[in-house]
């Protein structure tokens, strides 16, 4: 064979390898852009949207417990005792007991949900189960509840900083906007932190206050029924009990499925025996 034959046929050969590793090169980025693509979508549509930004990866069992039990203490210690007194002690303590129990229920249907899909939020929850429409609806529900709940909080602690530190209502407010919002953005461990101080800075009032009452308590009061606002507590108490929308976090803060079913438990005792007493 030639010398310029067996040059030329090495030419063609190795324009043939790079044309196909170029093909294959081509292909192979058309590919990672495909993924990355329905990796977005997937993202967009599945409404992963937390209430809480994680920072750290585990938080102990007692933060766990605190932001539990601190997202359901707040109105409800001024709400139930007001609706309490519209129909009675003891069938405000069994309402009381009775909605303990279905929130605890649902709670823990909502821990095995979240468990199953790695963490999913009530959202992304509600969407695979319920479909797309059903996503949208929890997402504003929890949307219209969180903005209420927000509101009535900084109103409410506006006027406890008013009458505090001697400032306006709006002041007060916007002092306490900033410093929840603060905490708030630090994350889940923050959040535990302070929902744990916060817990036993609100048990000793708690105390403190029902050992002021006790002297004043009479029989009478307690044995008062009225069937007739049976609804009102219990909306009252449902809205007292709910701390849903936190449990995915705390499952993925704790990084266990049995550890979270435990606090959880604890979770609804602990509040709802403050309530019952504060009552």
């Amino acid at each position: 064979m030639p010398v310029s034959e067996g040059v030329e046929r090495k030419k063609v050969t190795t324009s043939h390898g790079r044309y196909y590793s170029a093909r294959i090169a081509a292909q192979r980025r058309k590919k990672l852009i495909l993924i990355q693509n329905l990796r977005k979508r997937k993202c967009v549509r599945g409404l992963r949207i937390s209430t809480i930004r994680v920072e750290k990866k585990r938080i102990t069992r007692g933060e766990a417990l605190a932001i539990l039990v601190g997202t359901q203490i707040g109105a409800g210690v001024l709400g139930l005792p007001y609706a309490a007194s519209k129909v009675g002690l003891i069938p405000a303590l069994a309402v009381l007991i009775g909605v303990m129990f279905l929130m605890l229920w649902t709670g823990l249907i909502v821990l095995k949900f979240s468990a199953g899909m790695g963490g999913a939020q009530m959202s992304t929850v509600a969407q695979r189960v319920l479909g797309k429409a059903g996503g949208w609806l929890m997402y504003v529900s929890i949307f219209i509840m969180s903005f209420g709940a927000i509101l009535a909080y900084i109103a409410g602690m506006g006027s406890v900083f008013a009458s505090l530190f001697g400032i306006s209502e709006t002041a007060g407010a916007f002092i306490f906007w900033v410093l929840a919002s603060l905490v708030v953005y630090h994350g889940l461990e923050a959040s535990g932190k302070t929902e744990l101080a916060m817990s036993y800075v609100m048990l000793a009032l708690f105390i403190a206050v029902t050992l002021m009452l006790v002297p004043h308590a009479k029989l009478s009061n307690g044995l008062y029924t009225d069937l007739s606002g049976i609804l009102s507590i219990t909306g009252v108490a449902i809205f007292a009990l709910g701390c849903h929308t936190v449990i995915p976090d705390v499952y993925k803060g704790l990084g266990s499925y049995e550890e979270t079913k435990k606090v959880l438990v604890w979770a609804f005792i602990i509040p709802t025996a403050i309530y019952a007493i504060f009552m």
